[in-house]
């Protein structure tokens, strides 16, 4: 088959976690003889050259197709920054592609609104959505306090959009079960099929570290785990990865360092700037790997810690939790209740080491069993040439495709304007004014 993936970042960039998935999946689509084809989005990678990474063919979006959609969704332009960050790249890459023409198979992602113009769109070869995380569900989780009309907009549009598509599918009992619900229809599960090490780490532990890999972000459950080291003082837990802003627009750690001054920066240490390589060695030598997400799709670092024989207490929010039988080839807990994840870390610490093997081999047996590359790979492959051989007609939604379809522009602005007073164009004229002087006589930051 001929398949293109349109995504919004892919190799050799590194750290998202669309980049781990596909990285791993699509090189084995290409041993098993099909050819595949990736279009990248992201905005900071337009114009780029094409190039070839382990067989599979890479190309980047071309800025004249993203101007020409852009001018296309100018009704979103205020108050739906949502809309109008992501449909345009969407659009650009169908109309860059006209709209799959010579493809077999299109795969997209929820994330970033890529499937909008394949759901909608008549004249598409069949289209397999790929839920990841959406937009919406990313909103409701990093922001649970604060709801937006883009916010609501965008996840009624999401629940729309996947039930009218031809093929949805994920990668965990808990994503699918979500959208299940939501969309009324069977959800697809396909474990990554990626190529994980089981090979054997030797390492001495003469402390009680832990380890974390992931964004320090509201929803990956750092204060959870604050609160959980409060009642384990012997513990101490490294958090590797990017630090994000909080509802406040400040960064989660100076939030946590105010909220837990006696467990973040000494319990508990972020780190940032470590590469993948570091990232696996890291995993390889902790005493535990911890997941404290309150919500997760997936989260791959549970494989990756399973089959290197590091011990995992995984939250039972998190999609991976579906590979963790408790106490036996891990520690599953509530991540709505800390003191589950505290006595989960009291128990790992206290394992002796041929508990601690006999433990850490199950994890590696679950790993070999139902991660095995190459039968998820034929797997894939099978549900792939499903979608394609399939009969079922797409719903036609017209309402659907008047919200996300690209019209020529009216007066959207004008019509926005007239909402306020004079009094208050006024004064937001003046706030800007003296928002860009301040810019312009602003010392540069130093290097």
């Amino acid at each position: 088959m001929k398949i293109l993936f349109v995504l919004s970042e892919y190799l050799p960039e590194s750290g998202g976690g669309i980049i781990s998935y596909y990285g791993g999946i699509l090189p084995g689509l290409v041993e098993a003889g099909h050819e595949i084809h990736v279009l990248v989005t992201r905005a900071d990678r337009v114009d780029l050259g094409d190039c070839e990474i382990g067989g599979v063919r890479v190309s980047y979006l071309k800025s004249d197709f993203l101007r020409k959609a852009t001018s296309g969704f100018g009704r979103y332009r205020v108050g739906y920054p949502t809309f109008w960050a992501f449909l345009p790249a969407a659009w650009a890459a169908c109309e860059q592609t006209r709209h799959g023409e010579g493809f077999d198979l299109i795969e997209t992602t929820d994330f970033s609104l890529l499937f909008a113009p394949w759901v909608v769109a008549a004249d598409a070869p069949p289209v397999n959505v790929s839920l990841h995380g959406s937009c919406g569900q990313l909103e409701w989780y990093e922001h649970p306090s604060r709801r937006t009309m883009d916010a609501d907009l965008l996840r009624l549009v999401e629940r729309a959009a996947l039930s009218s598509a031809r093929a949805v599918q994920t990668n965990s009992d808990a994503n699918a079960g979500f959208w299940s619900d939501l969309t009324h229809r069977d959800i697809r599960v396909l474990l990554p099929a990626f190529p994980v090490s089981e090979q054997a780490v030797v390492r001495s532990r003469p402390h009680a570290d832990g380890v974390v890999i992931g964004r320090l972000q509201i929803w990956k459950g750092p204060h959870v785990l604050c609160r959980a080291l409060e009642a384990v003082p012997e513990a101490r837990v490294h958090w590797i990865g990017r630090d994000v802003a909080d509802e406040t627009g400040r960064p989660i750690s100076q939030t946590l360092r105010k909220q837990y001054p006696r467990i973040f920066g000494t319990s508990l240490v972020h780190r940032e700037g470590v590469s993948h390589a570091e990232v696996l060695r890291e995993i390889a030598e902790a005493s535990f790997l911890c997941v404290p997400s309150t919500w997760d799709v997936f989260n791959l670092t549970v494989v990756e810690a399973m089959a290197l024989g590091t011990t995992v207490i995984c939250s039972r929010q998190a999609g991976a939790s579906m590979l963790i039988r408790h106490e036996e080839n891990g520690f599953l807990f509530d991540s709505e209740k800390p003191s589950e994840l505290a006595e989960c870390i009291k128990r790992v610490l206290s394992l002796t080491e041929t508990e601690r093997t006999k433990l850490t081999d199950k994890a590696r047996s679950t790993v070999s069993q139902r991660m095995d590359h190459d039968r998820l790979r034929d797997e894939r492959i099978d549900y792939y040439k499903t979608v394609r051989a399939s009969a079922v007609p797409k719903l036609d939604d017209e309402w659907l495709r008047a919200a996300l379809a690209p019209r020529e522009a009216g007066n959207e602005r004008s019509e926005i304007l007239r909402a306020f007073t004079v009094n208050e164009l006024i004064a937001a004229t003046a706030r800007q004014m003296v928002d860009g002087i301040k810019r312009r006589l602003s010392p540069p930051l130093k290097s």
